[in-house]
């Protein structure tokens, strides 16, 4: 996450492009190190579905449901991961975060399918990487860039709970929910996502 992070943070400083419009899809919501560390790069922020559980208090129902439901969600990739078969452990989180059936990755579109298996090797580099500085809601509270936060209609609570937090400790933030997707959001319907980034940039 830090890699990412710093990765991100020098390549729009390195091309001269910030401030920018940046849009981040999950683990990807780890760009919110970026815009906490250095504003100044960041025009407007979207986020879908980040995962970011730290803005929920660990001791608040929301923060244990989110936490307890995450810990579930990747029981069996990191079941895989341990054994050393870190393919399997990538299929694994992807039919859990997707919410498929058992198996249901190889029905997945072959595009999808390119893009997890391509990415599996930095499984174990992800499971040994150090937790990096947790982003809290009081230091969101400081954010004043615009940012639009989306989520799916049928998403798990994880990812809901997390994205209201996360609207909710950003000040003006606004939240949309898109229909009858869940954190496939941006895969699965590609059209309505483009267009809410679209809308929402175009407010100025």
């Amino acid at each position: 996450m830090a890699t990412l992070a710093d990765d991100l943070a020098r390549f729009i400083a390195k091309v001269g492009a910030g401030p920018v419009h940046l849009v981040a899809w999950s683990f990807g919501g780890e760009v919110l190190t970026v815009a906490m560390r250095d504003p100044s790069l960041i025009c407007s922020l979207i986020l879908y579905e980040p995962i970011a559980v730290s803005v929920l208090p660990p001791e608040s129902p929301e923060g244990k449901a989110a936490r307890e439901e995450r810990a579930n969600m990747l029981a069996p990739f990191a079941a895989a991961a341990e054994i050393g078969d870190f393919v399997q452990a990538a299929k694994l989180l992807r039919e859990a975060q997707f919410q498929l059936t058992p198996g249901g990755f190889e029905r997945l579109p072959q595009d999808w399918r390119t893009t997890v298996l391509d990415n599996a090797r930095v499984v174990p580099l992800l499971r040994a990487a150090p937790i990096p500085p947790a982003i809290t809601c009081d230091m969101l509270k400081n954010f004043a860039q615009p940012t639009l936060v989306m989520r799916g209609g049928k998403t798990q609570p994880f990812y809901a709970l997390n994205s209201t937090a996360i609207c909710n400790c950003i000040p003006g933030a606004r939240q949309l929910v898109l229909q009858n997707v869940n954190h496939d959001g941006p895969q699965r319907d590609p059209t309505a996502f483009t267009a809410a980034v679209v809308e929402f940039l175009s407010r100025g």
